[in-house]
């Protein structure tokens, strides 16, 4: 997929450039526990906006509907929102009975009042263990097919609403069947001789699906399980145990990393705790070239349109007592720890990253374009500090720089730009 053009706001700089260094892809992160005020801060902090916002509801009641309402008002809508909800506690059963509309038509009528672009995931992580609507493929296409049936009845469509299909990096269903039960690795070789479930079991069909989306995370050291150990996201992506990347595409749909992480702990000989500790406070640049190499690699496959970073330390730096919580250090920005690393704002100045990437209907260049200048003016708006001076300086500037790409372009793409650069003079006339 071709990238046109690109918007570099950084250091004050605003310029406008040609590019085709990879694939389009769109790009975000969840603010640590839900919090829109945390991810403000993080954007005010380093000078970004992020185009994509991640929140995960484990319930959806009111005050779940009250904070997403929120937030939409508070971080535009010129943004994407990722919102995951899941019926925790119910089987795929009780859901395709309706024991969760209440819920779901909570959330569609946020999705329809809003006018925001949401990306949608449910019941994720189906082919796994450990959540209560897994274990019976049946059902869980008929709740799939149920809920969204209900988007539908509350007018939504693909113009502000894509369904996100989402599966964990392998098949780990239990033994028996049963939740939390003794897991298995389900490769096809078992699938055959056991009759394990795989993701390819629960998928609703390409009616009820936009894009695929995948969980996976680099446990590293961070725990003394046999099974945490230090993997690469290109290890992870392109495992060929599993080929879960190349049987995601096999759908023939678009791809969404619905969660990406890693720790920073990793280290040699046995498992101890304060092992743990020195890597977490002295292991910087592996964490950081970890994301770096996620970044690079993504763009190798054209088919992954989007990405979510879980920016949260689950382990408030590990000072929670010398016990290890389930969860890790995550976070590559965080107002918990004061730890960042360079390697996840490039995301941010990155050429390749826009909203464009996302197969929402309607979701042309000019829309585009015109998010981009909305995203601007923001930028502006931050970096001038309410000074008129400074703002006219950078209005100005963006006005030359698109002025001067536009002679070099033909068609829409110089009728775009020229209509952006025209919204600038008319900023700059009105005093804005």
């Amino acid at each position: 997929m071709k990238k046109f053009f690109y918007i570099l706001v950084s250091l004050g700089i605003v310029c406008v450039s040609v590019s085709e260094a990879g694939a389009q892809f769109a790009f975000g992160l969840y603010p640590e526990l839900n919090s829109t005020n945390n991810q403000l801060q993080i954007e005010q902090k380093y000078h970004f906006t992020s185009p994509v916002v991640g929140y995960i509801f484990d319930t959806f009641t009111e005050k779940d509907a009250a904070h997403l309402r929120t937030a939409v008002k508070t971080l535009w809508t010129d943004r994407v929102y990722h919102v995951s909800i899941s019926p925790f506690g119910l089987t795929a059963a009780e859901v395709a009975q309706g024991k969760y509309d209440e819920e779901y038509r909570r959330f569609f009528k946020i999705v329809k009042e809003s006018g925001a672009k949401f990306l949608f995931r449910t019941m994720h992580e189906m082919n796994g263990s450990w959540f209560s609507w897994s274990g019976d493929p049946y059902s869980f296409k008929r709740a799939w097919e149920r809920v969204y049936n209900l988007s539908r009845e509350a007018g939504l469509d693909t113009s502000n609403i894509l369904f996100i299909f989402s599966v964990n990096y392998q098949d780990l269903p239990s033994a028996n069947g049963d939740i939390w039960w003794e897991m298995i690795f389900c490769t096809t070789g078992e699938r055959v001789a056991s009759g394990c479930k795989t993701f390819e079991d629960y998928y609703p069909g390409d009616k009820y699906v936009d894009l695929m989306g995948m969980t996976l995370y680099n446990w590293g050291r961070g725990r003394p399980e046999l099974w945490a150990h230090w993997t690469t996201f290109v290890d992870l992506l392109g495992n060929s145990s599993t080929n879960m990347l190349g049987r995601l595409s096999s759908y023939g749909k678009s791809i969404f990393l619905d969660e990406v992480g890693t720790t920073a702990v990793d280290f040699k000989g046995p498992w101890t705790f304060d092992k743990v500790i020195d890597g977490y406070t002295d292991d910087f640049g592996k964490k950081d070239y970890w994301i770096s190499m996620m970044r690079q690699e993504i763009k190798r496959y054209p088919q992954i349109v989007g990405a979510l970073y879980f920016n949260r330390d689950k382990t408030r730096g590990f000072t929670l007592g010398r016990t290890i919580p389930w969860e890790l250090d995550w976070a590559a920005l965080s107002t918990v720890t004061d730890k960042d690393y360079p390697a996840i704002l490039r995301f941010f100045t990155d050429p390749d990253v826009t909203l464009l990437a996302l197969p929402f209907k309607g979701n042309d260049v000019k829309l585009q374009w015109e998010n981009i200048f909305k995203q601007l003016s923001r930028e502006i708006e931050r970096k001038s500090y309410d000074n008129p001076k400074i703002r006219k300086k950078w209005l100005s500037q963006l006005v030359t720089n698109l002025t001067k790409k536009a002679t070099v372009l033909s068609g829409n793409k110089k009728i775009i730009l020229l209509d952006i650069a025209e919204k600038c003079k008319m900023a700059l006339a009105e005093g804005k």
